[in-house]
């Protein structure tokens, strides 16, 4: 059954030579069984993320192993009959943009600090980040708690800023300007001064 190819593959995945064993499986056949046709069978990142794994001393994830060999398809939720959360996750994966990390702030405030380790992981492990910023981003995300924005479009209707669509798109623009600067101003006046100024200029 799947159930169990999921079980017996998710403890290989984190097993002491898994590559070994991925590698010999491939060479017999047997991953052709196993593995579903979306599989890019990526076995360099595979490898890559295990050093990972080992230098930074993080947990071996069985499901992170899985999205870096075969990449985070969409496909490995029938194959492999993954949990809601467990494919959320590889959801999470697709949906992250790398070129949001130019500011970190953004990435992590959109994807929550658990998005942002998994993004953080598959791109070092697939070659899309660098050794530093994979250190750094990932320092941050280990203590990362997302800030509250205290700002709710009632408090622009209530200023008098006419409700419908044009208040949805100047709290969005007053949330990215927040992020952006450190989640400064804390206080809800000082956010609707700001809010106010967009709507002006807008």
């Amino acid at each position: 059954s799947r159930e169990r190819i999921r079980a017996e593959l998710g403890k290989l995945l984190v097993a002491p030579r898994a590559l070994e064993a991925l590698l010999f499986m491939g060479q017999t056949g047997v991953l052709d069984f196993i593995l579903p046709e979306c599989c890019e069978r990526n076995f360099t990142a595979f490898m890559d993320m295990i050093r990972d794994d080992e230098a930074r001393g993080l947990d071996a994830d069985w499901l992170l192993r899985l999205a870096v060999l075969c990449g985070p398809h969409e496909g490995l939720k029938e194959a492999f009959r993954l949990s809601r959360a467990e494919a959320g996750r590889l959801a999470a994966l697709r949906r992250s943009r790398l070129d949001e990390m130019e500011d970190w702030r953004l990435f992590f405030y959109e994807h929550g600090a658990q998005a942002a380790r998994d993004a953080i992981r598959l791109a070092h492990a697939r070659g899309q980040m660098d050794d530093m910023a994979f250190a750094v981003y990932l320092d941050t995300a280990e203590g990362w708690e997302r800030p509250d924005f205290p700002l709710r479009g009632k408090d622009l209707v209530a200023a008098g800023i006419a409700p419908g669509p044009r208040v949805g798109h100047i709290l969005k623009e007053t949330r990215k300007r927040w992020i952006v600067d450190g989640f400064e101003p804390k206080s809800r006046e000082a956010l609707l001064e700001t809010a106010l100024r967009l709507a002006e200029e807008s």
